[in-house]
C-alpha cells in the first residue's frame, strides 16, 4: 500500500517537473504546462494530506493504531488512484469517448466512490461514527463537491482561458 502511494507521488512529481521544465512547444497545443505542473504537485500534496489531518492520538492501543493507519492508507490509495486516472486523462485518455468509452464519467464515478468508501472507514475509525451514516454524509459532501468542481472548472476556464471545460475531448464533460 505504501509503495503504491509513494509510486503515485513520484509519478506526479516527475510529471510536474517535466511540465515545468520542458519547453511548452514540445507538448500538444491544448496543454497548459505550467498550470498542469502545479496541479500535479497539488495532487501529490493532497495524497499526503490525510497523514497530517488524521494523526494517531497518544494512548491508542497498538491494534487501534494499526487499524487507523490501515484506513488512512486506504484513503491515500483512493486519492492516488483518482489523481493518476485524472492525470491519464490529461495525457489524452479522455478522448476514449470517441470510441464509446466514457472515460470522464468512469473516472468521476470511480473517484467519488473510492473517496466515499475509504473516507467512511476513516471517519468510523477516527471518530467512532456509524459507517452507514458516515457513508451517506460523505456521499452528499462528495456529490456537492463534484458540482462545485464543475462550476470551478467552468469559471476558471472563462477567467484563465484554459480551454478545458467541454472543449478538448468530451463536450459533455
Amino acid at each position: 500500500m505504501n509503495q503504491f502511494i509513494r509510486f503515485s507521488q513520484v509519478v506526479l512529481i516527475v510529471a510536474a517537473c517535466t511540465l515545468l521544465v520542458v519547453q511548452p512547444s514540445f507538448f500538444p497545443s491544448y496543454y497548459k504546462p505550467t498550470f498542469m505542473g502545479f496541479v500535479a504537485l497539488m495532487y501529490c500534496f493532497f495524497i499526503q494530506l490525510p497523514v497530517f489531518v488524521f494523526r494517531i492520538p497518544n494512548g491508542v492501543s497498538a491494534s487501534d493504531a494499526k487499524e487507523k493507519l490501515f484506513f488512512r492508507g486506504q484513503l491515500q490509495v483512493a486519492l492516488s488512484i483518482g489523481f493518476l486516472l485524472s492525470g491519464l486523462g490529461s495525457l489524452g485518455v479522455w478522448g476514449l469517448y470517441q470510441v464509446g468509452i466514457p472515460y470522464d464519467k468512469i473516472v468521476h464515478f470511480t473517484f467519488s466512490a473510492l473517496l466515499t468508501v475509504s473516507g467512511a472507514y476513516v471517519f468510523q475509525a477516527w471518530y467512532g461514527w456509524s459507517l452507514k451514516k458516515t457513508a451517506i454524509l460523505l456521499a452528499l459532501v462528495i456529490g456537492i463537491s463534484g458540482v462545485a468542481w464543475e462550476f470551478t472548472e467552468f469559471f476558471s476556464d472563462r477567467l484563465f482561458h484554459f480551454g478545458y471545460f467541454g472543449q478538448l475531448f468530451d463536450g459533455d464533460s
